[in-house]
């Protein structure tokens, strides 16, 4: 399953680099693509990174030109994100080719009923592992 996940990002990444895109910024991308102008805080939360994380990959992408920052006329504190014409334009080069990525080459050969039967095993999975009352793995 790790070689699987290691070969899998690792074809990602390639696909990245083509568009001069760091590997971490992929995540913050993919949110603002979903949802444009969330505050900083909202895009930690929605990646699941930590702050400092953030912050990084925000000044990579501003550096990139792809976003812009605004602060909020009545909250100071607030920074919005806003994706910019280029960082809009990179959606629509990559994500088809991360669908065909998953799904013409990683599934490829595969039954449809295989294909369904992998991802509820591996949501399955994820629910497991996300389950907090499952306690210390050190038992």
């Amino acid at each position: 399953m790790r070689l699987t996940l290691a070969k899998l990002r690792d074809r990602l990444r390639e696909r990245l680099a083509e568009e001069d895109l760091p590997w971490g910024v992929w995540l913050f991308m993919r949110a603002l693509w979903e949802e444009d102008e969330l505050t900083q805080r909202d895009l930690t939360i929605k990646v699941g990174m930590r702050q400092p994380t953030t912050v990084v990959a925000v000044r990579t992408m501003k550096r990139l030109g792809l976003v812009r920052l605004k602060r909020d006329a009545e909250d100071r504190r607030k920074v919005f994100i806003y994706l910019t014409d280029k960082g809009k334009r990179l959606r629509n080069k990559l994500l088809p080719d991360v669908d065909d990525l998953n799904n013409k080459v990683a599934l490829r050969g595969f039954a449809e009923k295989e294909t369904e039967e992998l991802k509820r095993l591996l949501m399955k999975m994820y629910r497991n592992l996300s389950d907090e009352s499952q306690g210390d793995i050190r038992r």
